[in-house]
């Protein structure tokens, strides 16, 4: 897979209509078919045609690549089928079996970094940290790594993901996402609820699951479906945050990265990297 690099003047062109964001959101909800001739999921019934369709991804590894689709134009979004793969490949191939041959994807979220800084520091991740740092979480620099320090399916097979599903999407709107950051951000994580004792019962407020017993995984990758709704609904409380970087190599541009997070002084976030704040405009 070759790696594109995104110049920020390239970036600064593509995003010259950032003013016009409200007028945006309804281009935005453009749907792109889903190509070829694919099974009905066990739940397709679920699938109406009056609501929109949201994938979520969560590399983890042999046996534990999360996957979901969720149904919905609001919440609570209705989860439709999930499960865990071992690869890209086959977690890319199992939503796509999940879905009707007519059936469109309008936002895809992925757990795993979608592009890069020269220095390896990202901007976001720093928001990221200082945000659940306010909302109570106890060891931020773990829940939010560097991306230096990740391991190879998260930093490889997230960008796998990606390449696959444009490939058989053209277009589909993609977000980066963070489901145990964003445990703490929607409030659903404390200090007597620790991230690793929620499930999907205690998400009903944003998801609605009738399947008990989901991994880790499948309820991760149900969370970045809710951030891809999020980034195609424009939330209100949420926002791009990778609007901030401001020189990255996205090898499958152009991304998102949606979270609700408000926007921090820049003394909090300073970065001795030397990269500010990103020209407003979408990778």
């Amino acid at each position: 897979m070759r790696e594109v690099r995104v110049r920020s003047d390239t970036i600064c062109a593509q995003r010259d209509t950032r003013s016009r964001a409200k007028l945006r959101v309804v281009q935005h909800r453009l749907c792109y078919p889903v190509l070829g001739n694919y099974k009905f999921g066990d739940k397709a019934a679920m699938m109406k045609s009056d609501k929109m369709r949201f994938v979520g991804l969560d590399p983890g590894g042999d046996g534990k690549f999360g996957w979901c689709v969720v149904a919905g134009s609001g919440w609570p979004l209705s989860l439709v089928q999930s499960g865990c793969t071992g690869d890209a490949a086959a977690a890319v191939r199992s939503v796509l079996e999940v879905l009707e041959p007519s059936s469109e994807i309008h936002g895809v979220g992925i757990d795993g970094p979608l592009f890069w800084t020269p220095s390896g520091t990202r901007r976001v991740d720093c928001i990221v940290r200082q945000a659940i740092k306010e909302a109570g979480a106890p060891n931020v620099g773990g829940t939010v790594q560097h991306v230096n320090s990740l391991r190879g399916a998260c930093l490889t097979q997230g960008v796998v993901a990606a390449y696959l599903l444009r490939q058989a999407v053209a277009g589909v709107r993609i977000t980066e996402a963070h489901p145990k950051a964003l445990l703490w951000l929607i409030k659903v994580a404390s200090a007597k609820r620790r991230v690793l004792h929620i499930t999907m019962g205690d998400l009903v407020e944003f998801i609605t699951c009738d399947v008990a017993g989901l991994s880790e995984h499948e309820r991760d990758a149900a969370l970045g479906a809710l951030t891809a709704w999020a980034m195609v609904s424009a939330a209100p409380g949420w926002r791009d945050i990778a609007l901030e970087e401001k020189d990255v190599f996205v090898p499958v541009p152009p991304v998102e990265y949606w979270m609700p997070v408000a926007t921090s002084p820049n003394s909090a976030l300073h970065l001795t990297s030397g990269v500010g704040p990103a020209n407003a405009a979408r990778r």
